[in-house]
């Protein structure tokens, strides 16, 4: 089953009833501190906290198991607390002149194949910078890396409003544009439900 994973700011209804319209069947929530579980009966709904420092993981995962970071130091890739990366490719401003700063590299996509991490392709990444050209080349690079490594690729909106999710048939579209594969996005789709359900 596609999951989605949105960041409520107590709108949780208005993406609920969105994420029926563009029938999505369940939502990720993400805060920014721990908040009591949502229920929804026509739409499975999960609860995580963005975490930015390994100082605060003792507190959240005392109360959450699903911890989502955009930290790429190694610290954070390598501890069992953290989930799902997110935003790699925006960690450097500039690219150097031999080479992209796409965030990922093979020693950074081995870590996450070995430690069964989640990469996630944020939509919204995409929508609030498509004049940055060299954001697609990043993610085309990553997507390779990726691939070699068998890393596991989801596709989600990240969408802060409503307005910014997209259905799963949109999101898979954009993210093989920039040559992720299907399958793996298949593959890790399934594999993102098991381990949310488990939790």
């Amino acid at each position: 089953m596609f999951v989605d994973i949105v960041f409520p700011k107590n709108n949780e209804k208005e993406f609920i009833k969105t994420a029926k319209r563009l029938k999505t069947k369940a939502l990720l929530f993400i805060y920014p501190d721990l908040k009591e579980p949502f229920e929804e009966k026509d739409v499975k709904i999960f609860t995580g906290v963005k975490c930015g420092s390994q100082n605060k993981l003792n507190k959240y995962y005392k109360k959450t198991s699903i911890i989502i970071s955009e930290n790429t130091k190694r610290g954070m890739l390598t501890d069992k607390r953290v989930n799902l990366f997110f935003n790699f490719e925006n960690k450097f401003k500039k690219d150097s002149l031999h080479y992209r700063r796409s965030g990922i590299n093979h020693i950074t996509a081995k870590i996450i194949s070995e430690k069964q991490k989640f990469y996630t392709l944020s939509f919204s990444n995409i929508l609030n910078n498509k004049e940055d050209p060299k954001l697609f080349g990043r993610y085309m690079q990553n997507a390779m890396l990726l691939a070699k490594y068998r890393c596991n690729v989801i596709a989600a909106s990240f969408a802060e409003d409503p307005w910014e999710m997209r259905s799963e048939k949109h999101l898979v579209s954009a993210a093989k544009s920039l040559d992720f594969s299907g399958k793996q996005l298949k593959e890790g789709k399934e594999k993102f439900f098991r381990f949310l359900e488990r939790k």
